[in-house]
């Protein structure tokens, strides 16, 4: 049976699996030491590359550390890279983390 979600269901589900997800990351790395600072930004009328180099800027953030699927080739000019654009955009260092290797990247 097909599943149909509203565009701002699916905005909703995001922020709630950020909201859990980053208070994780935070905990996991100070548990290694390092004193970051992690925040859960809504905006859908910007790119998400666009809020995370304004939260780095607004911020005065020293690194941006995000995750990424490690797309190559093809899939990355077609799905765009969030990731890549931040990089390019970033006014800080961005350290990019690739997640566990799936079929299709």
């Amino acid at each position: 049976m097909p599943t149909y979600a509203a565009p701002s269901q699916l905005v909703e589900d995001w922020q709630i699996a950020g909201e859990r997800l980053v208070p994780d990351a935070v905990e996991r790395a100070r548990s290694q030491g390092v004193t970051p600072d992690g925040v859960v930004r809504c905006n859908p009328e910007l790119r998400v590359c666009d809020l995370i180099v304004q939260e780095a800027k607004d911020t005065a953030a020293g690194l941006i550390v995000m995750g990424t699927h490690g797309r190559r080739g093809a899939a990355r000019f077609t799905l765009g890279s969030d990731a890549e654009l931040v990089a390019r955009a970033s006014p800080v260092p961005v350290l990019l983390v690739r997640g566990p290797a799936t079929s299709g990247t």
